[in-house]
């Protein structure tokens, strides 16, 4: 699947000098884990800010997680 950037609301008001393939918006609050789970320690909150991405291909390892890299 190629990728693709799905932010309908979010990518016309995206700042030009942002690279949008190599950052993401965080449209709520969101927990910041130690680790590609919903089971990591969650360590942080993440708020409305941009952030960087360094894998958008990361699988959850959770085993009774239902999402798949």
């Amino acid at each position: 699947m190629p990728r693709s950037l799905c932010a309908p609301y979010v990518l016309p008001r995206w700042p030009k000098s942002v690279d949008r393939m190599a950052r993401a918006r965080s449209r709520a609050r969101h927990a910041v884990r130690s680790g590609p789970s919903g089971s990591a320690h969650a360590f942080a909150n993440l708020g409305y800010v941009i952030i960087g991405v360094a894998d958008w291909e990361v699988a959850d390892s959770d085993p009774k997680s239902n999402r798949s890299g």
